[in-house]
């Protein structure tokens, strides 16, 4: 992934915290060559559709700084997102 600081982590919903859920969601990302959010998708689902949809939907909101070179173009990626209680 290109730099461009810490991306904030996706919130828990309230729903599945209360039901125990946890599980990790791996989201593919395509990053523009602006540094924006392009498009996501779930690419391997943590078990639980409450914690997919949050998963995804944070990750939209996340914003790099700068592309890490000159002659950056759109590429996927993909990140684990992790939900677990403490």
């Amino acid at each position: 992934m290109p730099r461009g600081g810490a991306q904030p982590a996706p919130k828990y919903p309230e729903t599945a915290r209360r039901r125990g859920a946890q599980g990790t969601a791996q989201v593919a990302l395509r990053l523009a060559a602006n540094g924006r959010v392009a498009d996501v998708r779930l690419h391997r689902s943590s078990g639980d559709a409450r914690l997919d949809d949050a998963a995804l939907a944070g990750v939209r909101r996340w914003r790099y700084d700068e592309p890490p070179s000159a002659d950056w173009t759109e590429r996927w990626f993909v990140v684990p997102i992790e939900f677990h209680l403490q």
